[in-house]
């Protein structure tokens, strides 16, 4: 099958115009962590449920939703547990 030379020559121009766009799109800056962590805090304060998720033995995630308690001054958070 011969390709006509006219859908090349788009193709290899279309392709060009999106790697030049990508090139010029400005990466945006690293998160400033302090307001990361507020917002993460703030976030978590705010929220009455989360979910715990853990892999079954067949590798499958098993979700619960979990009532946990407050994060401490340093964003550990500790749930209670049945046996």
């Amino acid at each position: 099958m011969k390709r006509e030379p006219v859908v090349t020559v788009l193709t290899v121009l279309a392709v060009s115009l999106a790697v030049a766009a990508q090139a010029q799109t400005p990466k945006p800056a690293a998160p400033d962590r302090p307001v990361l962590l507020k917002a993460a805090r703030e976030l978590m304060e705010k929220a009455r449920f989360c979910a715990l998720v853990t892999n079954d033995g067949g590798g499958y995630p098993q979700a619960r939703a979990i009532d946990a308690f407050a994060p401490e001054a340093d964003l550990t958070v500790w749930i209670a547990t049945n046996p």
